[in-house]
């Protein structure tokens, strides 16, 4: 039985290489809420859909849509592709 390629073999979306190309930072970000750019950091610090639920005192329901939001937005398929995208356009700071 094969296996299954790794996340870091998996193909990237054209809207995430966009991205690394050099997209506007400022316009990668715009349209993001408030309250989507707080789920975007919390991803990025490893947080699973239930703990940003609980943290943010909304329904995981809501956090779905929240993250449903931002990966189209940001053109990206997979949440590490948007938490990537969000780093590189500076906004969130995954160092932190």
């Amino acid at each position: 039985m094969p296996s299954r390629p790794s996340a870091w073999e998996q193909p990237c979306s054209p809207g995430f290489l966009r991205q690394l190309a050099g997209g506007d930072k400022t316009a990668i970000g715009a349209t993001l809420t408030e309250r989507e750019r707080e789920t975007l950091n919390l991803l990025a610090s490893a947080r699973t859909a239930e703990q940003i639920a609980a943290e943010l005192t909304v329904t995981i329901h809501t956090v779905r849509n929240h993250i449903r939001s931002i990966l189209t937005k940001l053109h990206a398929s997979s949440q590490l592709e948007a938490v990537i995208i969000a780093a590189g356009a500076e906004l969130i700071d995954i160092l932190a």
